[in-house]
């Protein structure tokens, strides 16, 4: 009996690790994950009575950011009358158009082999913690007997909690990885034609910019020098004031000669 229950959770996880393995394209797939884990992650902050303007939608920005690597925005009329359910559906699409946005930048053929790559990677990994989980809990139920209650009737209860906890940890870490995989692709790609605008708008001449800058306070003009190299000449400074003999009267009006005045 205790046997059947692991049996039929390693059904699930190999049918899921299989049908990653016999096909080239597991998009479908992960998009039936992106609905289960909003399915998961929508309750948490919200409540079928109430509207978005009244939900932890903070919270769920953040939760949701998390994860797919970008960010939501309902309207006005969205916050007061959107329902659960329709909260769902706009982030569900919300996210798939952010997911075939981002990876039209890649490759298709090796887009679709790192999403198989990391589907397959991360059943792996948290299958093997979950068999880890049910040997601790199959060591511990027997001890539910002195409450009571059916050991057995324990674990399918408990084991059922822990397999679904970990298939939704499953979606929501190939997702996670997948999109942060794409939202640095990216990122990396907007950098790369930002610098390109940076490059375009770089001056010709630094030469005829330092001219123009020069030329226009009036201080300097930038000549070319040689070797192409340029060379700053200064203006002319010219003394207006009319030049004193040192026989002369000294102009400070003292009476004596300029040369033993203000001339020494």
């Amino acid at each position: 009996e205790y046997d059947n229950v692991m049996n039929s959770q390693r059904e699930v996880i190999y049918e899921l690790r299989n049908a990653a393995l016999k096909t080239t394209n597991v998009r479908d797939r992960l998009f039936e994950m992106v609905d289960t884990v909003l399915e998961s992650m929508i309750p948490e902050y919200t409540d079928q009575s109430g509207k978005p303007i009244d939900w932890d939608m903070e919270g769920l920005l953040v939760k949701y950011t998390s994860i797919f690597f970008s960010r939501f925005t309902l309207t006005d009329d969205q916050e007061l009358t959107l329902t659960q359910e329709g909260l769902f559906n706009h982030l569900a699409e919300s996210v798939k158009k952010s997911y075939l946005q981002k990876a039209a930048l890649i490759d298709p053929e090796s887009l679709a082999w790192n999403e198989r790559i990391i589907l397959l990677t991360s059943i792996d990994n948290l299958w093997r913690e979950h068999l880890y989980e049910m040997d601790q809990l199959k060591e511990g139920i027997g001890l539910r007997g002195y409450g009571q209650r059916d050991p057995l009737i324990e674990y399918k209860r408990e084991g059922y909690l822990v397999f679904d906890a970990t298939l939704n940890t499953i979606s929501s870490t190939t997702l996670k990885t997948l999109f942060g995989a794409i939202s640095k692709v990216q990122f990396e790609h907007e950098e790369r034609m930002a610098q390109s605008r940076i490059a375009a708008m770089s001056p010709i001449s630094v030469i005829t910019a330092r001219h123009d800058s020069a030329a226009s306070y009036g201080a300097q003009t930038v000549e070319s020098g040689p070797g192409g190299q340029s060379a700053v000449k200064q203006k002319t400074v010219r003394n207006t004031v009319p030049k004193v003999g040192r026989n002369d009267p000294c102009p400070c009006g003292s009476g004596r000669k300029y040369k033993v005045c203000c001339g020494k």
